[in-house]
């Protein structure tokens, strides 16, 4: 097993067995999304990414976003409002395509597949 290390957490070779990373670490992920994003090549090229972004908290996020459709992604806004009650009724709410990143806070998916 090679000593090389992704985001200090991965090895190689399971960087590229990953499929999905879901990133969420209250409000800090934009350095673990610059590396994530400086770091592609190392992973699967299926791997979807799942992240909170906060576009009104850090304005990165729209350089962020569009480095991700450059890499050849597509986005889809989560569609989670962040109402609890929302989220405890049991809706079912499907992830809806964006081709820009929402103004409000959205959890986002980035993924090379189609949905």
């Amino acid at each position: 097993m090679s000593a090389w290390r992704v985001h200090a957490s991965l090895y190689e070779d399971e960087a590229r067995r990953t499929r999905l990373i879901k990133i969420d670490i209250e409000g800090a992920e934009v350095p673990v999304v610059e590396q994530l994003l400086d770091t592609l090549d190392f992973y699967s090229p299926d791997v979807a990414v799942a992240v909170e972004a906060s576009p009104a908290e850090n304005p990165e996020w729209a350089t962020l976003f569009d480095r991700f459709l450059a890499a050849g992604f597509r986005a889809y806004d989560l569609g989670n409002n962040y109402d609890w009650l929302t989220l405890m009724d049991g809706t079912e709410v499907q992830p809806k395509r964006v081709r820009s990143l929402p103004s409000g806070q959205a959890d986002l998916l980035f993924t090379r597949a189609e949905l």
